[in-house]
């Protein structure tokens, strides 16, 4: 019989404990034997993308989630977010899902491809979206 996949996921992970200065392994793989995870959530990711779908993206050191706005050829354009306030941010981001913050001034692409392996939720908030886009427009407009 073939071991499921949170089991084998478990044992793996156990594998990769063992005592150290910082930490007792037996005690660390004990917690991870009691866990339950077939309880894990799996995120259901989309084949289709649209307007408002976030993705995770690497910004230098740190990794960020970032809302689609505008499907092109190859691929999407997307909005950075951010959750401190400062010279990069273009307006308020307030959402259910993710951390309130503020959408980025800066605008980047990315691949089909990289939308689907980083996706992480939908930013649910559309107003926000559109009054991020018009303001990026215009920022645009003004200083290029």
């Amino acid at each position: 019989m073939e071991t499921p996949e949170h089991e084998q996921l478990k044992l793996e992970l156990i594998d990769k404990f063992d005592s150290t200065k910082t930490y007792l392994g037996s005690f660390i793989k004990k917690e991870i034997q009691q866990t339950n995870f077939k309880q894990l959530r799996r995120i259901n990711k989309p084949t289709v993308f649209k307007k408002g779908d976030v993705i995770l993206v690497k910004d230098g050191v740190k990794t960020r989630p970032a809302v689609l706005i505008k499907q092109i050829k190859g691929g999407w354009i997307f909005i950075p977010l951010t959750s401190s306030e400062n010279i990069h941010c273009l307006t308020e981001s307030k959402s259910r899902f993710f951390k309130d913050g503020y959408f980025s001034k800066a605008v980047n692409f990315c691949t089909d491809e990289y939308a689907v392996e980083n996706f992480v939720g939908i930013y649910d908030n559309p107003k926000l979206i559109n009054k991020a886009i018009k303001e990026l427009k215009n920022f645009l407009n003004e200083n290029l």
